[in-house]
């Protein structure tokens, strides 16, 4: 059976609502899986990363949380979940691998620093990237991923063209989808996979990632 992507995605959202013993109002709640999701897909684009493994993990990693302070084994709870989703329809249709890849996403992501494995990596560096949240401020020696860096650099400064193009892409965290279009003036046109910037042909890994993230709000996926 293969995983469709926006039916499986949603039934998993909507298994995490009403598993969730919390406020879903609250700072670990809807708000900030449909954040983690959307830096997710943007980091799935960026890297190498599985793009399905990092929405699921958008949406069950803080699930099985208990108390909105410390609660260290609550990736440990949300990582046991996997195998009754698997049964229940809702990750079937996920390879072996990619269950691996999330029940260790989960697991670990508490605990964890960095991680070598880029889905992994981008799976906590989509998490982190949503931290200013609580008042915490976010360094690049805890991301695991290059463009995740970048991000959060762009983050931590006030006026950065990243800055901007990410708070309009997570602006409205109740809508499924959360872009606006950010105007960015680029010389870059992509033709297929390659980008041009008016003099020469450039791969993803030379365009800005400025530029690469002024595409995400017209090809992100809306459930």
């Amino acid at each position: 059976m293969h995983f469709q992507e926006t039916k499986n995605i949603t039934l998993l959202q909507e298994w995490a609502k009403n598993e969730f013993v919390l406020d879903l109002e609250d700072i670990h709640g809807i708000s900030h899986w449909k954040r983690v999701d959307t830096f997710g897909m943007i980091l799935s684009r960026l890297t190498n990363a599985d793009k399905i493994v990092l929405r699921c993990f958008a949406y069950l990693h803080d699930s099985q949380r208990q108390c909105e302070d410390s609660d260290p084994q609550h990736g440990e709870r949300a990582a046991s979940q996997i195998a009754n989703l698997v049964k229940n329809g809702i990750l079937k249709g996920l390879t072996p691998s990619q269950l691996n890849l999330l029940e260790e996403a989960c697991q670990k992501h508490t605990h964890g620093k960095n991680h070598p494995d880029p889905t992994i990596g981008a799976c906590w560096d989509s998490d982190r990237l949503d931290l200013p949240r609580t008042g915490i401020e976010i360094s690049p020696q805890y991301f695991s991923t290059e463009p995740g860096k970048t991000l959060c650099q762009g983050l931590s400064e006030e006026k950065s063209q990243i800055r901007i193009l990410l708070n309009n892409l997570c602006e409205n965290t109740k809508a499924p989808i959360f872009y606006q279009t950010a105007h960015i003036k680029v010389p870059y046109q992509r033709i297929g996979n390659l980008w041009f910037n008016g003099k020469e042909t450039l791969p993803p890994t030379k365009v800005p990632t400025e530029v690469l993230l002024s595409q995400c709000r017209n090809t992100l996926i809306p459930l």
